[in-house]
């Protein structure tokens, strides 16, 4: 009797010790599985907040629009955009437009005159993403306001030449600052002074969201340019939330704006501000969005 206990123990033991991987390998699945709806959950939580609460500007609502750009000379938006009112007829395309047309790249006839015009210290390229909204890009505000700047939407880009054009891109350890002028002179377009010339012909910026810039940079025509700098010291103020990025991955209208004035403060322009006005429709809208969401708070 005492034998057969023993041996029913023993085998209970036995089965207790064979199955405990089992068991460990079950909880283990069940630990990932709530772990999975864990992660899912927040995910869908984090959807359903409204994107300006993912956004650097969100984060600002504290900090008054004036003061957000308080360190720029940008002029007055409000007068000439605001008083627009309604949209109209892009003079080119026919199609309905509000300040300008972003698939001619000009201003709408009516406000052509009044619009500020931006001389830039080098000539600028910038690449979009034929799948990228054009309504979206704030590089064309660049194209809208300085003839210095070119927007081609990709495939169809130029052939750079690796050793005179220069790519801004936060790839590596160098920066724009690094960058050193020529010993030749030039006049400069911004103040009308003699500065040291500028070592490049042009500056490429590459306009899309980050999931599609990577077919961009692996095009063999982009993949050549070995001159590659990014942008330090800014905090961006875009309202759209860059997810996964640092904040000082900047949106495109506001690296041109930092690499211009970057460039003009080294070679001691005398009107480094005249550059401001790059920010002229980006503050407006920054100003429109987030006084909208301060009303929204209360």
């Amino acid at each position: 009797m005492g034998s057969s206990r023993r041996s029913k123990s023993a085998v209970d033991k036995k089965r207790a010790h064979e199955g405990a991987p089992q068991l460990l390998s079950s909880a283990h699945q069940l630990f990932r599985r709530l772990k999975d709806v864990n992660v899912k959950a927040a995910m869908s939580e984090e959807r359903k907040r409204p994107s300006i609460t993912r956004s650097p500007l969100y984060e600002n609502l504290s900090l008054p629009v004036s003061e957000a750009f308080c360190d720029w000379d940008i002029s007055d938006a409000s007068s000439i955009l605001g008083g627009q009112g309604e949209r109209q007829k892009c003079g080119r395309c026919g199609r309905s437009r509000m300040w300008f047309c972003y698939g001619c790249m000009i201003p709408l006839e009516s406000l052509r005159a009044v619009l500020p015009k931006v001389k830039l210290p080098f000539r600028i390229d910038i690449i979009r993403h034929a799948h990228e909204a054009a309504g979206r890009s704030t590089g064309i505000h660049a194209a809208i306001l300085s003839e210095d700047v070119h927007i081609h939407t990709y495939p169809d880009i130029p052939e750079y030449d690796p050793c005179r054009t220069v790519l801004i891109f936060p790839d590596g350890e160098a920066t724009f600052e690094s960058i050193r002028a020529t010993e030749r002179q030039t006049v400069c377009p911004v103040c009308g002074n003699l500065h040291q010339a500028f070592p490049y012909d042009r500056i490429v910026f590459v306009d899309c969201c980050w999931t599609q810039t990577r077919r961009i940079i692996l095009d063999e025509r982009i993949s050549a340019l070995h001159n590659r700098v990014g942008l330090k010291g800014r905090i961006s103020l875009f309202w759209r939330p860059q997810r996964t990025r640092n904040p000082d991955h900047l949106a495109t209208i506001e690296a041109i704006h930092q690499a211009c004035s970057v460039w003009l403060l080294s070679q001691k322009c005398q009107r480094p501000h005249r550059v401001d006005n790059l920010l002229f429709f980006f503050k407006y809208m920054y100003d429109k969005i987030s006084n909208r969401y301060r009303e929204s708070e209360h």
